[in-house]
């Protein structure tokens, strides 16, 4: 049955899909339909070669990360490096000291007025946590208002009152005591076969088949440079392999997909003599389907680790991961730290009950299981908790590949909560 409702959305809702649901934190059923890659570009141009989806494939979380935020943030809380009702300002202060009454639970529960969104396009790479910790309230405390900004802000002050980045911070709170080893900000090489592609981006660029993030990067010392640079994923060419005579240490390519910026003329220039790839490029090449590198914008201006979006996953690492709600804690939390982040924090204005990170009851993907926690990516990603029935429903798919819009991803999500509840 599962299987079923799999291979009818694909590919049409998305061309990726693993689907596992667990009963008392065990495997019941599990599926995986699609191709890890199907698309060469925004026109789906098929590829040639399309490998096969499996269950341990690995995709981009997207909002899923959310819950991993908030997972670092309460065992701070136990600690007592961080108070859920503390203002904001106790730590940011050049940012909220002007507005006092937004506390860690506002951010925690999208009620802080913060807005949804405020991508730094356009911004220099050192000004960008600037302009997002900077973004003006769009109203005062109280109201529901999903904000990527407030979950971002979250991540930033687990650092400052650790001291510790928020990736190693995930590593150390959740993912290293769980045993999650596919789970992790900026996947390496050795995860890329296994990683499901996402949408096209015209804006960002690939070289030498690695991902976008390394445009800009600067061609080794004492070797031919700028070697391979390479738009998309059907491996066209931009420019000549360099000549062998003279290393030429290349400054990197100047607009379109550096640093969000867009050019209509792409230049790579090399200096010191030697070999020159002095090729101009149009713009119009430009673009790339995702593979590997974090699909939301805000996260990959911010270098790949926010508290928002960024994570990449397995179907069975995401199950180790709900065991924390289920179990009351799963040696990560304490289990009043889990009773408070999945309470009803009586917020007005959602369509479901909100927790902490949380949802209760989300109509969009819970189905029949209307008191189940979780939450949805924006990739086609859902994370289901129903702790009544011991039911944990899982869904992962590439919804945005090769663009986002693509319809059926909620019939999906209920479809699979649906089947997880006729098993108990």
């Amino acid at each position: 049955m599962l299987d079923r409702l799999l291979a009818a959305a694909v590919p049409s809702v998305a061309s990726a899909a693993v689907a596992l649901v667990a009963i008392d934190g065990e495997p019941a059923a599990v599926s995986a339909v699609g191709e890890l890659i199907r698309y060469a570009d925004a026109t789906e141009t098929l590829l040639g070669d399309r490998p096969p989806v499996a269950v341990d494939s690995v995709f981009d979380l997207a909002s899923l990360t959310k819950l991993f935020t908030t997972v670092v943030a309460m065992s701070l809380v136990e600690t007592g490096l961080l108070g859920l009702d503390e203002p904001v300002a106790t730590w940011l202060p050049s940012y909220y000291g002007d507005r006092p009454s937004i506390t860690l639970r506002h951010l925690l529960t999208h009620t802080s007025g913060l807005p949804p969104g405020r991508r730094p396009d356009g911004i220099a790479p050192e000004s960008r946590w600037d302009f997002v910790l900077s973004a003006p309230v769009t109203g005062p405390p109280g109201p529901y208002v999903y904000s990527d900004v407030g979950m971002i802000t979250v991540g930033r002050i687990c650092e400052i009152v650790s001291g510790t980045p928020l990736d190693a911070l995930v590593e150390r709170v959740v993912t290293g005591p769980l045993g999650l080893t596919d789970t992790t900000y900026r996947p390496g090489a050795g995860l890329l076969p296994r990683i499901a592609a996402t949408e096209f981006k015209p804006e960002r660029t690939v070289v030498d088949g690695g991902p976008s993030g390394v445009i800009g990067q600067e061609a080794a010392e004492g070797g031919a440079s700028c070697d391979r640079v390479r738009v998309g994923v059907d491996g066209r060419e931009i420019a000549h392999v360099a000549d062998d005579g003279g290393a030429a240490r290349g400054r990197g390519l100047t607009g379109g997909g550096v640093d969000g910026g867009r050019s209509d003329e792409i230049a790579y220039e090399a200096d010191g003599g030697g070999a020159a790839c002095d090729r101009e490029l149009t713009g119009s090449l430009l673009g790339v389907v995702v593979r590997g590198e974090v699909h939301d914008e805000t996260a990959h201006a911010l270098g790949g680790v926010a508290g928002h979006a960024g994570l990449f996953a397995t179907a069975g690492d995401l199950l180790r991961f709900a065991e924390i709600l289920r179990t009351g804690g799963a040696g990560v939390l304490s289990a009043e730290s889990v009773a408070e982040m999945t309470r009803d924090q009586g917020v007005a204005g959602a369509s479901f009950r909100q927790g902490l990170g949380f949802r209760i009851g989300d109509p969009a993907i819970v189905g029949p299981l209307a008191d189940a926690h979780g939450h949805s990516g924006f990739t086609g990603t859902s994370l289901v908790v129903d702790l009544e029935r011991g039911l944990t429903v899982i869904l992962l798919t590439n919804n945005v590949h090769p663009l986002r819009g693509r319809p059926g991803i909620r019939d999906l999500r209920n479809a699979v909560a649906a089947f997880a509840r006729s098993l108990v």
